[in-house]
């Protein structure tokens, strides 16, 4: 669905590591909080 959205815009952009190793950044960063919450912060009481 996005690659037929990517591509009625325009060209279809390649992605090279540089986009994997951001999208891995970003969903570690934006998952640590759920993690800390769910499995370190509720089984201590």
């Amino acid at each position: 669905m996005g690659l037929a959205l990517e591509q009625s815009a325009g060209q279809i952009a390649p992605q090279g590591w540089e986009f994997y190793a951001t999208t891995g950044a970003l969903f570690i960063t934006l998952a640590f909080p759920g993690f800390v919450y769910r499995y370190l912060y509720r089984h201590r009481g």
